[in-house]
């Protein structure tokens, strides 16, 4: 069942991309349509799935109705599939490559799915929601969200990694912590088939196929990404949705065209928001980069119509969630925040506990360093050669560190229990760092077609 699951969300996300986002699925690699498939396959289940808790509908979901389902996606999908692949050149280096890294992977996948769930923000955080809406039809109807014995979960937390273990759940008719370990793993694998795609896309000529299995394996290989991988924490799925927009505004908006289709953008920038409370400010961090990028572009009639629709899409959730929180005087983790002088004090300890992370051998190895000093390198080079409007990109990381910086500063917890989670926040800004380092490279460098 847990495969049938899998397989039905990467169905669902290529129908999307067959029916609305055409265009996309033209010019996509292997890598980067697999990612997208999965990243917006999801998107439709949240959405769907946050809309039946909130009618207090989930109870729809069950085995039968399901397979039913699952079976005429798979039909649908199978039928365009065809279709698709009758249209287009497949590149067979890049199904060697995603053999190769399968089989590099194989001791973590065989552990997601073998492995008993042992962390405690997924046992006492994330999952241990899903139990009540496995066993009632709704939000409201469990009573578990407005319970304050329950209150060290952070029930203002949003629901989507809850609500994807409940409908796995609800599918078995049975709890199973284990198995949905290797759902949670499809965001680590795809987060990973961003980076190497846009490897595969950006270095096609300049490398060879022994280059890209070596700078896929370094990726493939930061330990603190393996160790977060599938354990039940929400923070490889929301860094995969970080990814997932960043590269989608990168290859939208490249200064040299005019403003494309900024739908999909729209909304899996949105789809943070659904998964973890840092995805609130990248909201934020991607509308300000994308408003600065096409400040005075013309946009045509029919893209509009389709970001606003992404829009209202992907922000309903969210919006019904704030609604029903501030209905039943759900408290917000953060309500006692204050800053005044004395939160400066903080600022130093904040930044050594950054480059701490940066040098941290145990949790990156060596890998990390010279990835940060690439990185710099190649943003030095742009400002030498006086190509700024690139440095506009950058401000997706700034933005974003700069909004976790402020947390830190007004935060009512103890700074240094507080900052104990940064090894985790870490893991949603440094896929970011190695797409704008393949960026920065190819704008620099660009490879003459």
């Amino acid at each position: 069942m847990v495969f049938l699951y899998v397989l039905s969300a990467y169905c669902v996300g290529f129908l999307s991309l067959y029916f609305i986002w055409q265009k996309d699925l033209k010019k996509v690699n292997l890598f980067i349509g697999l990612a997208k498939a999965w990243g917006l396959g999801n998107i439709f289940f949240l959405i769907l799935f946050y809309s039946l808790s909130f009618l207090n509908k989930l109870d729809i979901i069950n085995q039968k109705n399901f397979l039913i389902v699952a079976g005429i996606i798979f039909l649908v999908s199978i039928l365009n599939l065809v279709k698709w692949l009758n249209k287009i050149k497949l590149n067979r280096e890049n199904w060697i490559w995603l053999g190769l890294i399968l089989i590099f992977l194989w001791p973590l996948i065989k552990h997601s799915l073998f492995s008993p769930l042992n962390a405690w923000d997924a046992l006492g955080v994330w999952l241990i929601k899903a139990k009540p809406l496995f066993y009632s039809a709704g939000i409201s109807q469990s009573g578990f969200f407005t319970n304050d014995f329950y209150h060290y979960t952070h029930l203002d937390y949003p629901l989507g990694l809850p609500l994807l273990a409940a409908a796995y759940y609800r599918m078995i008719n049975f709890l199973n912590d284990q198995a949905i370990q290797f759902y949670l793993l499809q965001f680590y694998l795809c987060l990973n088939f961003i980076l190497i795609g846009k490897i595969a896309e950006k270095f096609n000529k300049s490398l060879f196929f022994v280059n890209k299995l070596l700078l896929s394996g370094i990726i493939l290989m930061i330990p603190n990404f393996v160790i977060y991988s599938h354990n039940g924490y929400a923070d490889i799925p929301l860094s995969f949705y970080f990814a997932l927009s960043a590269s989608i505004l990168m290859e939208k908006l490249n200064f040299k065209n005019k403003a494309k289709d900024l739908s999909m953008l729209v909304l899996t920038g949105l789809a943070g928001a659904l998964i973890k409370i840092e995805g609130y400010p990248w909201i934020i961090v991607v509308c300000l980069t994308t408003g600065l990028i096409i400040w005075k572009r013309k946009i045509k009639l029919k893209q509009k119509i389709k970001l606003i629709i992404a829009g209202i899409a992907g922000i309903t959730p969210i919006f019904f969630w704030e609604i029903y929180k501030l209905n039943n005087q759900i408290s917000n983790t953060f309500n006692k925040a204050i800053f005044d002088f004395n939160s400066i004090t903080k600022l130093k300890i904040i930044i050594h506990i950054y480059l701490n992370e940066l040098i941290n051998t145990n949790r990156y190895s060596l890998i990390l360093i010279p990835i940060f000093l690439i990185y710099l390198t190649l943003t030095f080079k742009i400002l030498i050669k006086k190509q700024m409007n690139y440095l506009l990109f950058h401000g997706l990381i700034i933005g974003q560190l700069t909004a976790y910086t402020i947390i830190y500063l007004i935060s009512p917890f103890p700074l240094m229990w507080q900052l104990s989670s940064f090894e985790r926040i870490a893991l949603h800004l440094i896929p970011i760092i190695i797409l704008l380092i393949i960026y920065n490279y190819s704008w620099l460098w660009p490879e003459k077609k």
